[in-house]
């Protein structure tokens, strides 16, 4: 079989996407609201209040360090083979749905005036398959964890691995599972992670209204050695060695709210009879059962 950086040296444009995918939030509901950074801890005067959004997107150029943890064979995908990743970006634009929702003060240049919104996440995943061709399969973990930060000062640094973990998080997250494959024969593979924000998990004097409880998204990962990833020695501290791959990430965060209890559903569902059955009472010259 090829070696790993061999499968994707050999792929023009090969994509991988990863962490935060639908799965186990199927039951909770999409958040929209705002974010006001004029709240925020540290907040300089320069910031905005945005929204209503519900979704951070990424820049295209954040990086993903995979590196070997506990394999079988180098160069060799075996079912059992664990990886950790660690991933990096910053903030590009508050969405709504496919819409932009303006920002003027987010900076995305890592220098100059305004503030800026970066990611730190780490996560692990497990080979649970191997294809004829050598395709893997693989579950990510619970464990792990990513976290969005705000900082007054823009000073996020591919090259110097910094700024992107510092400020103040303002929403911080335990990844609880997914999955994916590698599929060579398009270039391309799908994975994702579940993640969950943990109670305190982010800043209600910042979101509003205060109710989030998890996020989503689908990141797509690709080989660029004369990309951003060439100017990187390391991600979150842990240097790029041999055996390692280091991608090129892109992707987008839907924020998710805690669901109304069953029994609320419920109730509204039967207030809302009560005002057909009154409406329709009315228009017969009954007296109303709801004004």
């Amino acid at each position: 079989m090829f070696s790993h950086s061999k499968q994707l040296l050999a792929l023009s444009g090969v994509c991988l996407s990863a962490f935060f995918a639908p799965g186990a939030h199927a039951s909770l509901v999409p958040w929209v609201g705002t974010a006001n950074y004029l709240a925020a801890s540290g907040a300089a005067g320069d910031e905005d209040s945005v929204g209503p959004f519900s979704s951070y997107d990424f820049a295209s150029g954040g990086v993903v360090l995979i590196k070997p943890d506990t394999i079988v064979t180098p160069g060799v995908f075996t079912v059992g083979d664990t990886y950790h990743g660690y991933y990096q970006s910053y903030v590009t634009r508050h969405m709504l749905g496919a819409s932009t929702v303006a920002s003027p003060n987010l900076n995305t240049t890592g220098s100059g005036a305004g503030y800026e919104l970066t990611i730190a996440a780490d996560f692990t995943q497990q080979v649970v398959g191997v294809d004829a061709f050598g395709n893997p399969t693989f579950a990510v973990n619970p464990g792990g964890g990513a976290s969005i930060y705000f900082d007054t000062t823009s000073d996020y640094n591919f090259a110097a691995d910094s700024g992107f973990a510092n400020g103040s998080a303002i929403l911080t997250g335990n990844i609880i599972g997914g999955g994916g494959a590698y599929l060579n024969s398009f270039g391309v593979g799908v994975s994702s992670i579940d993640l969950t924000v943990a109670a305190l998990g982010f800043d209600p004097t910042v979101f509003e209204p205060d109710t989030i409880s998890g996020s989503e998204g689908v990141f797509t990962l690709r080989l660029n050695p004369n990309g951003v990833t060439a100017q990187v020695s390391a991600v979150l501290g842990h240097q790029a060695t041999s055996g390692d791959l280091k991608l090129e990430a892109d992707g987008n965060l839907d924020l998710l709210a805690v669901p109304l209890p069953a029994s609320l559903l419920l109730l509204g569902s039967a207030l809302a009879g009560l005002g057909m059955t009154a409406r329709r009472g009315n228009s017969q010259g009954l007296t109303p059962l709801l004004a």
